[in-house]
This record gives structure tokens, sequence and C-alpha cells, in this order.
């Protein structure tokens, strides 16, 4: 057992090996069991997930994904003799910062963030903090410091900007499609699902397809492997307007269906936006 965890898990976080069958597939149950967990626990502190909530989210998304590509360039930095500018030869720094650390590292912050008010009013203070207040603006400080650093460390701006542009673009084409075939499917909330999901796709495509990166997922390499790199962001566009269909269609709750819109919109976001800014800053890995 001790062999299997440090072959398939401890290994590929310290040694950059990437994702591989068995950890993707460990890592999806996971998934899968928090979102469900997740759910009830929102549901139970009257969590209310609406538009404006994906928008106070973001700044976390953003400082998530731009320390993982900050790491990615330490750690390139630590090979060449360099000093890094995360210290990436500190344990503990590795498994915060690298996946899945990441992503449980800024799930407690939000979760702090949001109980923050029942603790505070325990006090008799601020009872009235609203989202914007508790998440946005405590995530806009703490997203700013990754964000400045990675873009001062910038040497590939144009290729950034070409592939938010190329995103925006395509989705902007996608809606007026969707208006011309009288389909609400790309409403404001859908549009941002699908707006993460295409910054993933194009970021890969230009990463793997252009400028010789290497795809680290599972299934996204199998299906550059056997087609191409164009074939991932088109199954990608496709694979989440079945998804959103079936969500609109199918599920009555409007908290249920939002929530798990807002899964799969950091699903895509937060590698998109890590892929994206690993481009800029001309380090490969997707």
């Amino acid at each position: 057992m001790v062999d299997v965890i440090d072959e398939f898990f401890i290994k590929p976080i310290f040694h950059g090996g990437g994702y591989n069958l068995v950890n993707t597939l460990f890592f999806a149950a996971v998934l899968i069991a928090a979102v469900f967990v997740l759910f009830r626990v929102f549901s139970r502190f009257n969590v209310k997930i609406d538009e404006k909530f994906f928008y106070y989210l973001l700044p976390f998304i953003f400082f998530g994904s731009v320390m993982r590509s900050l790491v990615d360039v330490s750690e390139k930095a630590l090979r060449h003799g360099e000093v890094p500018i995360i210290p990436v030869d500190v344990a503990w720094v590795v498994l915060l910062l690298k996946t899945p650390g990441i992503y449980f590292f800024v799930f407690l912050i939000v979760a702090f963030l949001l109980v923050l008010p029942r603790i505070l009013s325990f006090f008799g203070v601020a009872k009235n903090l609203g989202y914007r207040e508790l998440l946005f603006y405590p995530g806009l400080a703490l997203a700013a410091v990754p964000v400045i650093l990675a873009l001062s460390e910038f040497v590939a701006p144009l290729y950034f900007a070409a592939i938010f542009a190329a995103g925006f673009a395509l989705v902007f084409v996608l809606k007026k499609l969707a208006v011309l075939f009288n389909s609400k499917i790309l409403d404001k909330k859908n549009s941002w699902v699908l707006g993460a999901h295409v910054l993933d796709g194009t970021a890969t495509f230009v990463g793997v397809g252009l400028l010789g990166c290497y795809e680290q997922h599972v299934v996204s390499s199998a299906v550059i492997g056997l087609f191409s790199p164009l074939a991932f962001p088109v199954a990608k566009v496709l694979l989440v307007l079945v998804v959103l269909h079936f969500f609109d269609k199918d599920i009555e709750s409007e908290d249920e269906r939002n929530f798990y819109k807002l899964v799969v919109f950091i699903l895509g976001a937060a590698p998109g936006l890590r892929d994206v800014f690993s481009i800029g800053l001309g380090i490969c890995g997707i």
C-alpha cells in the first residue's frame, strides 16, 4: 500500500509526474463525494449561490491558479540554480500549493470567510456582512500579490492576451449563434461556465499544439493523442453545452442547479487560468 501511494500520489506531486489513471480516478471520486457533501452544507447554512456569488469567488480562483503557476516557475528556477519566487524546496509548501493541495487550501480559506459572520455575530459585531465584504474584497487582496508577481515575470504576454481574446471571441460567437437559433442556453451564468472551459481548451490548444507543451491530465491527453490538440477545446465546448442543457432541463431547484454550475465553472476556470498564466510565464506542463 505504501508503495502504491508513493508511486501514484507522492511522486507525481513532488517530481512533476503529472496525473495517472489511479490518482485521476481517486481524485474524481473525492470530487464527486465532496460535491454532494458541500451542497448539503451550503443548504444547511443558507448560502445563496447566485450570479454574484460566481463573481465573488473569482479572485480565489485567480489566487489558486496563479500560485500553482508560480510554483512551476519556482521549480524551474531551482533546477537552474536560481532563486525561486516560492520556496518549493520545502515539502509542506509543495503539498499546500500543488494540486490537489491548492484546492483544499483555497476551499478552507473560502469556508472560513463564509462562517466568519456567524463567529462575529456570536460576539455581537458585524452582523450584516454580505458576500462582497466577506469574499470579494478579501479575495482581491489575496489574489493581488501572486497576480502582480506573475505579471512581472511574464515572457510571453502576447500569447497570454491572444488566448483571452480568442476565448472571449469564441464565446461571443456561440452566444450569437444561440440567439440566432432561439436558444436560451447561453444566458449570462451559462456563458460564464462555458467561457471558463473555452479558456482552458484554448490555452491547451495553444500550449500543446503551437508551443510544444505537454498535457498532464489523463483524459485530455488521450483526446489529444487520439485526434489532435484542436479536438480538445471542441470536445470541451460540446460536453459543457450538453451538461448545461441537462442542468437547466432536469434540475428543478435553482439553488441546486446553480451549485452544480458553480462546480463546473471552477473545474474550467481553475486549470484554464493556470494554463494561460503558465504560458505567459514561459513554462509548459498544461
